[in-house]
């Protein structure tokens, strides 16, 4: 996907320990159009989109933004596919990159430096690599997940796809339950090659079905459970 940088705004805080970032794709005055408050005064602060409009009023809130330069689509669902490369794969993004912890948030939420920081010290220790929420109804299988996803006409129209990826992973000997299931809106990870890893084969799989991106992350933290756990509460409050 080519990329533009957008303006810059000169910040504190130079260090390369940990990095803010959330995105939005789409059209003004959509409902995901939202322009969160920046979490850090001390960290660098990101936000990406396509859309400039956008951009101006996330730099107004104090961000960074950065221009994506690709098309802004007619279907949300198309728009939100568009934004997973930057949730799934910061380390495409330069602007991402040589960070000790990356933190990425929906546009949505409400996140703060400080208890990042915490979670970061207390939670973030070897093996693990990404710390999620786990998901507030306490899904066990995949097909729930599925089941209530397909209820949203944005998910439903992909229907087969996921099915089909579901049935595929569990053929290779994967499960369609699992200890733990999680939401994909707030993401701390250790930078590095697993990190990395983990990534690419969440967008290939976002790729193959679509925008709902818990139910390929599913298999995902299945297969590297040793180093995807989930936080001690459940943190981002929507805005």
């Amino acid at each position: 996907m080519p990329r533009k940088r957008g303006t810059r705004r000169k910040q504190r805080g130079g260090s390369k320990y940990l990095v803010f970032y959330t995105c939005y794709f789409g059209p003004s005055a959509n409902i995901a159009d939202k322009i969160p408050e920046k979490p850090s005064a001390k960290y660098k602060c990101y936000y990406f989109s396509n859309n400039q409009n956008t951009l101006r009023s996330a730099e107004g809130k104090g961000f960074i933004p950065v221009f994506i330069d690709t098309p802004i689509k007619s279907t949300d669902r198309d728009n939100a596919v568009d934004s997973k490369e930057l949730k799934a794969c910061p380390h495409h993004f330069s602007e991402l990159r040589g960070y000790t912890y990356t933190c990425y948030f929906d546009s949505k939420l409400h996140v703060m430096e400080h208890d990042v920081e915490e979670f970061i010290k207390n939670e973030l220790k070897e093996p693990t690599a990404m710390l999620l929420n786990s998901h507030p109804t306490n899904k066990t299988s995949v097909w729930q997940e599925y089941r209530d996803a397909m209820h949203s006409t944005r998910y439903a129209v992909n229907s087969s796809k996921y099915n089909g990826l579901i049935e595929r992973k569990v053929k290779e000997g994967m499960k369609n339950t699992a200890e733990n299931h999680y939401e994909t809106g707030f993401i701390i990870r250790k930078s590095g090659p697993l990190v990395d890893k983990m990534g690419e084969e969440w967008l290939t799989d976002i790729r193959e079905t679509g925008a709902e991106c818990q139910i390929t992350f599913f298999f995902i933290q299945q297969k590297y459970k040793d180093h995807v756990k989930p936080l001690s509460k459940y943190y981002g409050v929507s805005k």
